[in-house]
C-alpha cells in the first residue's frame, strides 16, 4: 500500500505499535489481566530483514508474500526468498517497488508495481509475465502504476491504476479500459483508482483518490457515484478513498483521508467514524490506509500516523488497544493489513517491517514490582493454607500477598543482609501458619507473634545444619521438616527437635545419597521421599530406615534416568512421580513388580526444551517451565503443547524449582516476575500447521515442473539423480522448535524422524515408484495431520528397462537354441556319415565273404580237377 505524497503530521502511538527492536507488544509489567492480543515483530531475528512494507498477502499454500520498495519476498517463517528486477533478465520482476499482491482462484499470483505495470508470477519456474501499458494499443493496461487487483465471481480480473480501471480477461490477455469522463455522470468518477471490493450482489465497488466512491453495474455498464458534500453531513466523509472492506452484514466500510465510513447500501447512508483527540472511543488518526476483517468480525483499521485501531462491526464501538504500550515508536504508519488462515492479523509498516497480532495461546498474567514485589526475579514461591502467596526474590528478600489483595507486602522478618545475600531459594509451610524459608545462607523459621528463628551452620555444634545454600524444603506427612542443602546433603528436623539428622553421601555405602548437592524434594503416596541432586540423579529414601535407593543414568539401559542433574520433582494426583532434569527432559517413575524404571519425555516429543527447570501439577496435567517457554502435558492423553513469548506468554527465564501448585492457581517464578496460571486452564487449540515441500533440487539445480513443489503430486526423474527435498512448517512460530519426519513408501514404510533438519537427500533410489510423505511439528509441538505427499517415479535407463531385459533374455535364448541346433545338426551329420561308413564296411565284408565263398568254391573245383 502506498499513500500519495503529502505532508503528514505525527501523533503519539495509539494502541498497537509499541515494539522496540522487539518481540512483543505485551507489557510484562501489566497484571490487570491477560493481554487481549499478543503482537510479534518479524525482523532479522526471524529471517525477515525488512523495514519498509508496502503490501502483504498470504497465499493458499500458507506462504506470506511481502511487497516492499526494494522487491518482493516470499516468507515461510524461517527463510525469506527475494525477487528483484534484474537488468537484462526479461523473466525477473519488472519493478522493485511493489504496490499490491493478489492471488486469484486459479492460484496465479499477481503483482502490481509502481511504474512497470502488472506482473504474473509462475511459481513453477519463478518467472514473471509482464503486462505493460502501450499507448498505441487500447487492449493493454491503462497505466503502469497499479494500486489494486481483485477477481470477481465470474473470474474476471479487475485492476485499478493511477489512470483508470481495467477489466482483464486472463483467457485472451487483453484489457478493457474504463476511464473517467467529466461529461458522463454514469462514467468512472475519477481515474485514480485505489480500492476495489465486490459485494454479495455482484456489484463492484470502486474507491478513487479524488472522486469518492462508485459502484459498477457490470450488466448495464454504468457507475453510481457517492461523493463528499460539505453541505450534507450524511454524505461520504472524504473523496480520498484508500481501502474498502465488506462485513458479514453486507455493510461496506470505506477508508478515507478524513476518517472511516460505514455504508449500508440499501439505505445509502454513511455513518462516520472520525478522529477526536479527546475521545478514546474514536478513531486514532483521520487518514485511514487499510482495512481487514478477522473471523470474529472485528474490523482492523490501519492509519497513517496513529497505528492500528479495532472496531466491533456489530456494536460499532472501538475495542481496547491490542496491548498497552511500553514505549512509543518513531513511526506509526500502517501501509497494509491482511488476515491469515488462522485468523491472525499481519501488518505492513512503513519503516518497522512486519508485525502479527493474534490471540494468546495461554491466558496468564505476571506479577512484578508494579504489584508490590520487591524484585522481579522470583526464586521461590508458596501458597499457604490460608491462601497467602509468598514470593522469595533474588537479593530482595520475602514478600507476601493476602487473599483478595492486589499488591504484595514486603515481609520485614526476613530482610536482605550479607548473610543471606537477600536471595531466598525455598519455602515451606510449617505448623500453625509458620513459614520455613531457605536462603543462600541460613534457614529461617518465621512464626506469627514469635519472631524469626535462624538455623545456620555451626561447625562447633553437633546437629547443626550443614553449610551451603538451602535449596529445597519439604514437610512430610508426619510434620517432619526435610532440608536439602547444596553441598552438604539432606537434613531432617523432627517435630519439637532443635538439632538436625544428616543424610550424606558415603562412597562406600550404596544405600546412602548419591550426591550431597540437593536440588529438589517430593514425597510419593507410599511415603517414600524422592531426593533430586545436581550430579547424582535421584534417590528414593525410606524415611523409616534412612536407607536410599539410587537411580542414575546408565548409557546401557534405555529405561534408566535420562540425566544426572535433577531440577524439580512433582507427584500428580494419580501418584506418579515426575522428575525434571537440566538436559534430559522429563522422567516418569514407572513400576513393574519390584522393578523401577523411567519413561522419558523430551523436546523430540514436544517439550519446549530438554532443560526443564520447574514443575507444577494440576490434577493429572503437568506444567513444565523451560528456560524460555512453558509446556502443558496431559499425562492421560499424552498431549504436549508448548508456548513461549511469541504465543503471549508474559514471562520467560524461569528459575529452577521456583514453582507451586496452589488451590486455584499455579505459580512459576521467573527473572521477569511471578507467572500465574488458573487451574483447569488449557492452551488454546492449535490447528496442525501445513507442512509443505518448499523446494526440490538435484546437483544440477532445481527440478523444473509445471507447478510449484508444494502442488506437485507426481514427478518423474531419471535414474541416478541425487534428489534433495526441502520442506517447511508454515505456522510462523518459533522455528527452533520445528521438527520433521518423512516416509518413503516403496523403500521404507516407517516414519523416520530427522529432528530440526529441513531437508532430506536420496542418493541411490532404484527405478520404480515411491510415495514421499513429509510431516512437521509446529512450534506448539503439534504434528501435522495432512502431510505433504508426492509420488516419485524413478525412470530407469534403457538398459534397466523391462523390455530391454526381456529382449536381452530373448536373444540369449535364441543364441542358446541356435548353438544347440548347430550342435545337433553336426551330430546328426556325423551320425549319418558313420552310418554310411558302417554300411560300406558291411557291404565290403559281405562282398569279401562272397568273394571268399567264391574262392573256396573255385578252389574246390580245382582240387577236384586235380584229383582226376
Amino acid at each position: 500500500m502506498s499513500i500519495p505524497a503529502r505532508s503528514l503530521p505525527r501523533t503519539a502511538l495509539h494502541g498497537l505499535l509499541a515494539l522496540v527492536l522487539g518481540l512483543t507488544l505485551t507489557d510484562p509489567a501489566v497484571a490487570s489481566g491477560p493481554p487481549d492480543l499478543v503482537v510479534e515483530h518479524f525482523g532479522s531475528e526471524r529471517g525477515l530483514p525488512i523495514d519498509n512494507v508496502t503490501a502483504i498477502h498470504q497465499d493458499r499454500a500458507g506462504f506470506i508474500w511481502i511487497g516492499t520498495r526494494d522487491g518482493l519476498v516470499m516468507y515461510d517463517g524461517h527463510r525469506a526468498t527475494s525477487f528483484e528486477h534484474v537488468i537484462g533478465d526479461p523473466d525477473s520482476l519488472s519493478d522493485n517497488y511493489v504496490r499490491t499482491i493478489y492471488e486469484d482462484r486459479a492460484g496465479n499470483l499477481w503483482i502490481g508495481t509502481n511504474s512497470s505495470g502488472l506482473d504474473r508470477l509462475s511459481r513453477a519456474d519463478w518467472s514473471f509475465e509482464h503486462f505493460r501499458h502501450d499507448s498505441a494499443d487500447p487492449t493493454t493496461i491503462s497505466h503502469d502504476s497499479v494500486n489494486v487487483i481483485v477477481e470477481d465471481r465470474q473470474g474476471v480480473i479487475w485492476v485499478g491504476t493511477q489512470i483508470g480501471l481495467n477489466r482483464f480477461d486472463p483467457a485472451t490477455g487483453s484489457f478493457q479500459r474504463l476511464l473517467a469522463d467529466p461529461g458522463d455522470p454514469r462514467a468512472l468518477p475519477h481515474d485514480y483508482v485505489y480500492a476495489l471490493q465486490e459485494d454479495d450482489q455482484g456489484y463492484l465497488w470502486v474507491g478513487t483518490v479524488g472522486g469518492g466512491l462508485a459502484r459498477l453495474d457490470r450488466e448495464r455498464r454504468f457507475f453510481t457515484r457517492w461523493r463528499h458534500d460539505p453541505g450534507n453531513p450524511a454524505s461520504l466523509i472524504s473523496d480520498q478513498v484508500f481501502a474498502l472492506a465488506k462485513d458479514d452484514q453486507g455493510a461496506l466500510w470505506i477508508a478515507t483521508e478524513g476518517g472511516l465510513d460505514r455504508l449500508d447500501p440499501p439505505r445509502r447512508r454513511f455513518e462516520h467514524f472520525t478522529s477526536e483527540p479527546e475521545d478514546p472511543q474514536s478513531l486514532s488518526y483521520p487518514l485511514v490506509t487499510s482495512l481487514a476483517i478477522d473471523p470474529e468480525g472485528t474490523l482492523w483499521i490501519g492509519t497513517w500516523g496513529g497505528g492500528v485501531d479495532r472496531l466491533d462491526v456489530v456494536t460499532r464501538r472501538f475495542l481496547p488497544p491490542p496491548a498497552r504500550t511500553a514505549a512509543e515508536l518513531a513511526d506509526e504508519r500502517i501501509a497494509s493489513l491482511t488476515v491469515d488462515h488462522t485468523g491472525a492479523v499481519w501488518f505492513g509498516t512503513w519503516s518497522h517491517g512486519v508485525l502479527r497480532a493474534r490471540r494468546p495461546a495461554l491466558r496468564s498474567e505476571v506479577l512484578t514490582t508494579r504489584q508490590g514485589l520487591s524484585f522481579d526475579d522470583v526464586t521461590s514461591v508458596l501458597e499457604d493454607s490460608s491462601g497467602r502467596v509468598w514470593a522469595g526474590t533474588w537479593g530482595k528478600g520475602l514478600c507476601f500477598r493476602r487473599p483478595g489483595a492486589a499488591h504484595f507486602t514486603q515481609d520485614p522478618r526476613v530482610v536482605p543482609d550479607p548473610l543471606t545475600r537477600g536471595t531466598l531459594l525455598s519455602l515451606a509451610e510449617g505448623e500453625n501458619g509458620s513459614l520455613w524459608v531457605g536462603s543462600m545462607g541460613p534457614l529461617f523459621h518465621v512464626e506469627a507473634g514469635k519472631g524469626t528463628r535462624v538455623f545456620a551452620h555451626d561447625p562447633a555444634t553437633p546437629g547443626s545444619l550443614g553449610p551451603g545454600y538451602v535449596t529445597a524444603l519439604h514437610r512430610d506427612r508426619e510434620g517432619e521438616l526435610w532440608v536439602g542443602v547444596g553441598g552438604s546433603g539432606l537434613f531432617r528436623l523432627r517435630r519439637g527437635a532443635t538439632s538436625f539428622e544428616a543424610f550424606v553421601h558415603d562412597p562406600e555405602d550404596p544405600a546412602t545419597l548419591s550426591d550431597n548437592y540437593i536440588t529438589a524434594l517430593a514425597e510419593d503416596p507410599q511415603g517414600v521421599l524422592w531426593v533430586g541432586t545436581r550430579s547424582g540423579g535421584v534417590n528414593a529414601l525410606d524415611r523409616t530406615t534412612g536407607r536410599v535407593v539410587r537411580y542414575l543414568p546408565d548409557p546401557g539401559d534405555p529405561h534408566s534416568l535420562s540425566f544426572h542433574y535433577v531440577t524439580s520433582l512433582a507427584v500428580d494426583d494419580a501418584g506418579t512421580v515426575w522428575i525434571a532434569t537440566a538436559g534430559g527432559g522429563l522422567n516418569a517413575v514407572r513400576r513393574q513388580g519390584d522393578r523401577v524404571f523411567f519413561e522419558h519425555f523430551t523436546e523430540r516429543d514436544g517439550l519446549a526444551d530438554d532443560t526443564v527447570r520447574a514443575l507444577a501439577v494440576d490434577g493429572t496435567v503437568l506444567w513444565l517451565a523451560a528456560p524460555n517457554g512453558l509446556t502443558r502435558f496431559d499425562t492421560r492423553s499424552g498431549s504436549l503443547i508448548s508456548v513461549d513469548a511469541g504465543d503471549g506468554l508474559p514471562a520467560t527465564g524461569f528459575n529452577g524449582g521456583a514453582s507451586f501448585s496452589g488451590r486455584r492457581r499455579l505459580y512459576f517464578g521467573s527473572s521477569s516476575g511471578l507467572l500465574v496460571i488458573e487451574r483447569g486452564l488449557d492452551v488454546a487449540p492449535s490447528p496442525p500447521a501445513p507442512t509443505v515441500l518448499r523446494a526440490i533440487s538435484t546437483l544440477d539445480g532445481s527440478i523444473s515442473a509445471d507447478r510449484p513443489p508444494w502442488e506437485l503430486r507426481r514427478m518423474e526423474v531419471p535414474y541416478g539423480k541425487i534428489l534433495t527435498f526441502s520442506f517447511a512448517v508454515l505456522d510462523f512460530g518459533d522455528t527452533r522448535r520445528h521438527r520433521f519426519a518423512y516416509r518413503l513408501a516403496g523403500l521404507r514404510d516407517e516414519w523416520i524422524e530427522i529432528g530440526d533438519r529441513r531437508e532430506v537427500t536420496f542418493t541411490n533410489l532404484d527405478p520404480g515408484k515411491y510415495t514421499l510423505q513429509v510431516r512437521g511439528r509446529s512450534s506448539h509441538g503439534v504434528w501435522s495431520d495432512a502431510t505433504a505427499s508426492l509420488m516419485l517415479v524413478v525412470v530407469p535407463p534403457f538398459w534397466m528397462t523391462l523390455w530391454f531385459r526381456l529382449a536381452v533374455a530373448g536373444l540369449l535364448i535364441l543364441a542358446v537354441f541356435a548353438a544347440h541346433r548347430r550342435r545337433t545338426s553336426t551330430l546328426e551329420r556325423r551320425n549319418r556319415e558313420l552310418l554310411a561308413l558302417k554300411n560300406q564296411r558291411e557291404q565290403a565284408l559281405a562282398e569279401m565273404h562272397a568273394s571268399r565263398e567264391q574262392l573256396h568254391e573255385a578252389y574246390g573245383r580245382l582240387r577236384r580237377l586235380t584229383r582226376r
